[in-house]
């Protein structure tokens, strides 16, 4: 009999209990004894990595416009162009991926605006006018005042004012200004380099002094030979002081270099004779007959 009224007490507190909770006895007769959650909606499954963002990629730029972008080559040459100005070549490299191309433009020199147009130096490949190829030289042509320009000064100059000789974006006209010297004179012993020819100088004569060449202690060609592998105290018409073949000995262009002439300043100086032989018959090459010459217009200076 106790145990019935237990039983019956114990069930009575525990319909109260659930009720309590929030719970009807309804719901207890229908849930049984399981304890079930509701599942959410979209279940993660463990296993699986979390979502990246998406990754947004940029389209690559286009590519570059092929063309020229010509740079100062830090030396401008002047000469008497039989006007009232002088005519001045403003040396210049293309550095860009295509032709730079200018058949007329305007320059700024010593504050000075004036009209311009681009060449290529002998030895260029282009086949057009007012061109120059990638990689080469070439020069800006312009016509300044016989007063502007001093040899071996150097002046304030910008190429391409106007934008007309180069193309391919701004950034090719960021190395358009610079302090450009004028051509110094060439002397006996001063180097053979642009500065002091006016442009780059081929390999053979480059860096080289008349006197370093003439006295035999360099070549000045590209094979090698020196001066007294022809001119030595064996030959026809050997330099002063008489050396033996390959030798080598000082010579002052104002002293007697071969029989009684002097390299400069007499009656029939051996200077221009020099630059006057043809190369098929002596061996005096373009490159150091054009140092030669550029020495005797400079005035002859030793």
């Amino acid at each position: 009999m106790n145990r019935r009224i237990n039983l019956a007490v114990f069930a009575s507190l525990s319909l109260a209990a659930v009720a309590a909770c929030g719970g009807a006895p309804g719901e207890l007769a229908a849930s049984g004894n399981e304890l079930r959650a509701n599942p959410p909606e979209d279940p993660v499954d463990p296993e699986s990595p979390p979502p990246r963002p998406p990754v947004i990629v940029d389209p690559p730029p286009p590519p570059a416009a092929s063309a020229g972008d010509l740079v100062l080559d830090g030396v401008m040459r002047y000469y008497d162009s039989g006007t009232p100005t002088l005519g001045l070549q403003i040396n210049v490299t293309n550095l860009g991926p295509g032709p730079a191309v200018g058949p007329s433009g305007r320059v700024n020199v010593a504050g000075q605006l004036l009209n311009a147009s681009l060449h290529q130096y002998f030895g260029g490949t282009a086949t057009a006018p007012n061109t120059v190829n990638p990689g080469e030289h070439g020069y800006i042509k312009v016509e300044v005042p016989a007063s502007l320009m001093a040899p071996c000064t150097a002046y304030a100059v910008q190429i391409d004012i106007d934008h007309t000789m180069q193309g391919g974006g701004a950034q090719v006209f960021t190395n358009d200004s610079g302090n450009v010297s004028t051509v110094c004179r060439l002397t006996w012993n001063s180097p053979i380099d642009e500065v002091h020819l006016g442009h780059v100088p081929d390999p053979s004569v480059a860096g080289k002094t008349l006197f370093n060449i003439v006295s035999s202690f360099v070549s000045g060609r590209p094979d090698g030979m020196l001066c007294s592998g022809c001119h030595h105290s064996s030959s026809s018409y050997p330099y002063r002081p008489n050396v033996p073949p390959n030798g080598s000995a000082p010579i002052d262009p104002f002293l007697p270099a071969s029989g009684n002439q002097t390299w400069i300043c007499a009656t029939n100086p051996w200077g221009p004779q020099f630059v006057n032989l043809p190369v098929s018959t002596y061996p005096h090459t373009v490159h150091l007959k054009e140092a030669v010459q550029k020495w005797i217009s400079d005035g002859g200076i030793r």
